[in-house]
Order: structure tokens, then C-alpha cells, then sequence
């Protein structure tokens, strides 16, 4: 290689670790910033704090709904390990984003001992784990957010890491930490059997192990919290899921418009595959490539699914993050390994320049949006206040954890309720089903019977409730005024559009 041409190629890798470090440095710094925020940041943070509390509690995760509780579609590892560092951080929000934080530290290290390990090359992997911290603000700050997709991720990693092992400890191990991560999120059955595959093309007794231990695994733990909670944790867990409709548009979306941002390392990824394939052999190839492309597949369906927001673009992501920087080392010439780090280089910048931006995005990734919007805190504090000062329980669907703030006790979260209302009214579904059964009588029981002293939805999912519950609140009564000073000041910084409260108080 001509001197020049070595030194622009070192000047691009110095380049590469540089913008790394700068991601690195400033993701953690907003991280910082926004741990300790008393607020939700995403409109479900709070659900998961009470979901936190119920297990601290020793109450059920699963079992029939009412409107004091609907469990969610999720397995309940997060709620677990939100509640165990709740005993050492205290209740609230810190806890659980603390959880999803120590996993983003997880799934960063991973993806950097994977891109070590397959390169030996320290540059690439500090390049690849940069490339993960930048991805923060086009995936919606959900890094350090207290839901479980960051946990679930880093337990997948940690399965992929573990498969790259050569004995069948390592194995039986991996087998271990994939039926935490199925805990984690049931996402996982979609990602592990890619593994399972790239395992076997690798090593195929090993691999045999490794599918037929986790097999074991998830049927052992399903069957025994199937048999703790009569049954209603397959309900939540498999049965809901299956009700909800599909986004049609994401069939081809997917590929036109959510993975754009990303389409060098996507461009990287197959090169490393073509360059494997021509170098080490089809199988070595193939076992990449499952192992890649079931986190695509996982994030493609679950972007499907109607509510699939971009957090779930982060599982497609990581595995591209750990396949595409390969090819700057393994490329088989040096014209290919300088295009493929200009190509490394140039997906730095996507991360940063939105190129979607000819519709109504913002050009350019600005930090400082992922810290809380003025008046916003101001606003939770007026609607903790406001429950607080009514005579009797108070539901607050759309705000999880503010009640148990205003020292009222938690009821069901909206969300919760949006699935469960799916799978309610979804054609042929038998009248004695009994989880419609106990939500109707409970719904009856408890607004009929005016158990809430004050029932306070949000525009414009607000009428989504009025209109399911309509037949059952003779007893209420639209409250007038405004509850808070600034009504859109409430909206968090991610998730579900909700703002404008208003209130149904009992009549006298």
C-alpha cells in the first residue's frame, strides 16, 4: 500500500474511534442527565414502576384483569429486576431506567467483543459499539428508557457471545441466558432460533445442545408460571399478542423508509457476508447471517405488529452493528477496506443528518430534544396534586405511578387496557371468554358502583375509554375546567400522543 494511501486509511480509523468516543461521550452524558428525571420521559415508564412495585409486593403479574390491574403482554423478568433495584435505589423511576441502563452498558460491551472476536482488530470494535451509542436519538432515546427492550437485547447479545464458545458448557450457558432473555421479551423467539441455526452450521452438536437446553428451558419456566397463574400468563404472553391487527405499510416500510438511516451498515453487513462466504466457506457465512438476520427479522415483525414504535428497530440494529464494521477488516483488498470505512464513516453522519428529512422530520439530530420539555415536570406535578385532593381512589390511565405519588393506589394502565379491549372485541371471540368475563364485570362492578372518585383521561385517546365504558358511567360526570395551567405541557418525549386532561368525578 503507497505511503499516502496508508495514511489517509490510519487517518480514517483515527477518524472512526474519534466519532466513536464523541457518541459515546455524549449519549452518556444525556443518559446522565435524564436517569433521575421524577417524571415519565415515555408515556408506559410509569406502568412499569407500578408493575416494579406489584412484585415487591408479592401480587401477581398475571391473572384476571380489572381496573385495578391489567397485566401487559410482557414476559416479567424487567419487572423483576426493576423491583430488586428498587430495594437498593428506591421506588420510582430511577430504578427501572437504571435496569435499562446497566443493559445499554451490556449490549455495548457485547457488541464490541463480537466484532473483537471476529476481527481481533480493537479499532473496529470501539467503531462498533460507537456506532450503537449514536444510534441513540434516531431510536428515540430508548437506551435508558424503564422498558425491557434494552434488557432483552442485552441477554440476546449475550446468547450470540456465548455461542461463539467451543465447548458445550458454553452452550448449556448460552441455553441459560436465552430463556432469560424469552423472560425478558417474547421477542426472543424470534431471534433464537436464528441462533440456534447459526450455531449448528458452526458446530453442530453444540449447536443441537444449544437448541434442545433452551427449548427445555422456555417450556419448563412457561409451564410453571402458566401453573402459578392458572393459566393467564400464556394469555398475556401468547394468546393477546395474536389479536392484535397488522401494519400493513411496514411489509415494504421497513425496507423503504425505517431502515434508510442505517442502509451503509446494512450495505457493510453484506459485504462482510460475500467476503466470509469467499474466504472462509459457505457455512461460516451462512451462520453470520442467520445470527445477523434474526435480529432484522425480529425488529421487521415486531414493526408489523400495530404498535410497533422504533424502539423495536433497535434488535435489527445491534445486529448490524456487530456485522457491518467486520467488512472494513475482512474485505479482501485494500480498495474494498477503504470503501468500507468511508462507508463506516458515512453512516456516522446518517445517524446525525436524518436523510428522511424531506417529510416533516427534523434535518438534523439535535440533543438536546431528548431532555425534558419545559413545564413538563411543572405539569405531573399539578395532576399528582390534583389526585391527591379527591376524596377516593383515582384512575389515571394514561399516567402510571401518579397515583401511587398522590398516595392513591395504582389502577389499570391504558395501554393495557387498549389490548386487552382488542382482544375483547375481536369477531367470534365466545361470550363466556373469561378474561372478557371478569374485565365486564369488574368494569361494571367498579364504575357503576363509583369506585373512583375521579376517572382522568387524555386527549385524543380519551374518547377510545368514554366510548368502550360508556354504557357504565351514568354515575360520572364531565368535570369542568382545566386540570392543569399548560394542558399540552404532560405529553412525554416518546411514545403515545396524550396531553389535555380531563376528568369524569363522580356525581354527588
Amino acid at each position: 500500500m503507497p505511503a499516502a494511501v496508508s495514511d489517509s486509511f490510519r487517518a480514517s480509523w483515527r477518524a472512526l474511534s474519534v466519532l466513536a468516543a464523541i457518541a459515546l461521550l455524549v449519549t452518556f452524558g444525556l443518559i446522565a442527565l435524564r436517569i433521575g428525571y421524577p417524571c415519565e420521559l415515555e408515556w408506559m415508564e410509569g406502568a412499569m414502576v407500578d408493575e416494579a412495585s406489584r412484585v415487591r409486593q408479592g401480587l401477581p403479574s398475571y391473572h384476571a384483569p380489572t381496573t385495578q390491574h391489567v397485566p401487559f403482554l410482557y414476559t416479567p423478568l424487567f419487572y423483576q429486576l426493576g423491583a430488586l433495584a428498587s430495594l437498593v435505589c428506591g421506588e420510582g423511576f430511577f430504578a427501572v431506567r437504571l435496569v435499562s441502563v446497566l443493559s445499554t452498558i451490556g449490549c455495548l460491551v457485547l457488541i464490541a467483543a463480537l466484532v473483537l472476536e471476529a476481527t481481533g482488530k480493537r479499532r473496529a470494535a470501539l467503531g462498533a459499539a460507537g456506532l450503537f451509542a449514536a444510534g441513540y436519538g434516531w431510536l428515540q432515546s430508548w437506551y435508558d428508557l424503564g422498558r425491557n427492550d434494552m434488557l432483552f437485547l442485552a441477554l440476546i447479545l449475550a446468547v450470540w457471545r456465548l455461542l461463539r464458545g467451543t465447548c458445550w458448557k458454553t452452550a448449556l450457558a448460552a441455553a441459560a441466558v436465552a430463556t432469560l432473555a424469552f423472560l425478558a421479551k417474547q421477542t426472543a423467539l424470534m431471534w433464537l432460533p436464528a441462533l440456534a441455526i447459526a450455531a449448528i452450521l458452526e458446530r453442530p452438536r453444540r449447536g443441537v445442545v444449544f437448541l434442545l437446553a433452551s427449548a427445555v428451558g422456555i417450556a419448563t419456566t412457561t409451564f410453571a408460571y402458566d401453573s402459578a397463574s392458572d393459566g393467564w400468563f400464556s394469555f398475556y404472553v401468547f394468546a393477546m399478542p395474536r389479536a392484535h391487527h397488522w401494519q400493513g405499510d411496514r411489509l415494504v416500510g421497513f425496507l423503504t423508509e425505517d431502515l434508510v438511516p442505517v442502509m451503509p451498515l446494512l450495505l457493510l453487513s453484506t459485504l462482510t457476508f460475500v467476503e466470509r462466504w469467499r474466504q472462509q466457506g459457505a457455512r461460516n457465512a451462512l451462520a453470520l447471517g442467520a445470527a445477523a438476520g434474526g435480529g432484522l427479522v425480529a425488529s421487521w415483525v415486531s414493526r408489523l405488529h400495530v404498535g410497533g414504535f422504533d424502539n423495536v428497530l433497535v434488535y435489527g440494529f445491534a445486529a448490524l452493528c456487530v456485522a457491518g464494521p467486520q467488512a472494513a477488516i475482512a474485505a479482501s483488498n485494500s480498495r474494498l477496506r477503504r470503501a468500507a470505512l468511508a462507508l463506516l464513516l458515512v453512516q456516522f453522519v446518517m445517524l446525525v443528518v436524518d436523510v428522511r428529512a424531506l417529510g416533516s422530520r427534523p434535518l438534523l439530530y439535535d440533543p438536546a430534544s431528548r431532555l425534558p420539555r419545559a413545564g413538563h415536570e411543572h405539569a405531573c406535578s399539578e395532576l399528582r396534586a390534583f389526585a391527591a385532593s379527591q376524596v377516593g381512589p383515582v384512575w389515571l390511565p394514561f399516567q402510571g405511578f401518579v397515583a401511587v405519588e398522590a398516595g392513591k393506589e395504582p389502577a389499570a394502565h391504558g395501554q393495557a387496557v387498549v389490548d386487552l379491549l382488542a382482544w375483547i372485541e375481536k369477531p367470534g371471540l365466545p361470550p363466556e371468554d373469561r378474561a372478557a368475563v371478569a374485565f365486564v364485570q369488574s368494569v361494571k362492578s367498579d364504575l357503576e358502583g363509583r369506585r373512583y372518585a375521579a376517572i382522568v383521561l387524555q386527549e385524543p385517546q380519551g374518547a377510545k375509554f368514554t366510548g368502550s365504558f360508556g354504557p357504565f358511567l351514568a354515575g360520572y360526570r364531565l368535570r369542568e375546567g382545566a386540570v392543569l395551567s399548560d394542558p399540552m405541557a404532560i405529553q412525554p418525549l416518546v411514545g403515545m400522543v396524550t396531553h389535555s386532561p380531563f376528568v369524569l368525578e363522580r356525581r354527588p
